[in-house]
């Protein structure tokens, strides 16, 4: 039974997610919408928030670039983007985000331009019936 006085959770909301990743060079904002996504074979799929939280963390370790960072707070310090630190910080607050059910989208700065990593959250209605599941985490 559903608690009315907590949020939904990805299990209420009968979803699993379809991740894509885009890399580009071109003007800041110009990105694929969601509809052009869905009609795309995604990259993984995921039946688990955890299994979709640990793709968005192994592709900003893959793919950020490594820039040196401040870092704010009591601590403070120097960081770098991409780095054993922020990968963490970015699977958690993507497990967040995604336990909710919801999509998730994440932007950074690689190598060769930006990289857009979007965590689109799909219901049954949704996916496509030509849309390949291998490799679904279970």
């Amino acid at each position: 039974m559903t608690n009315p006085y907590l949020p939904p959770s990805h299990s209420d909301r009968d979803v699993h997610w379809h991740a894509y990743i885009e890399r580009c060079c071109g003007a800041p904002g110009v990105h694929s919408t969601r509809d052009e996504r869905l009609a795309q074979q995604p990259e993984e799929t995921f039946r688990t928030p955890e299994g979709a939280a640990e793709w968005v963390g192994a592709m900003v370790a893959a793919y950020a670039r490594k820039d040196e960072v401040r870092l704010i707070g009591p601590m403070g310090g120097v960081g770098q983007v991409g780095d054993p630190d922020h990968v963490m910080h970015e699977r958690r607050e993507s497990l967040v985000i995604l336990l909710r059910g919801d999509s998730h989208y994440v932007d950074f700065r690689g190598e060769t331009g930006r990289v857009h990593l979007w965590v689109e959250a799909v219901t049954p209605d949704e996916c496509k019936e030509d849309i390949v599941h291998d490799g679904d985490d279970q």
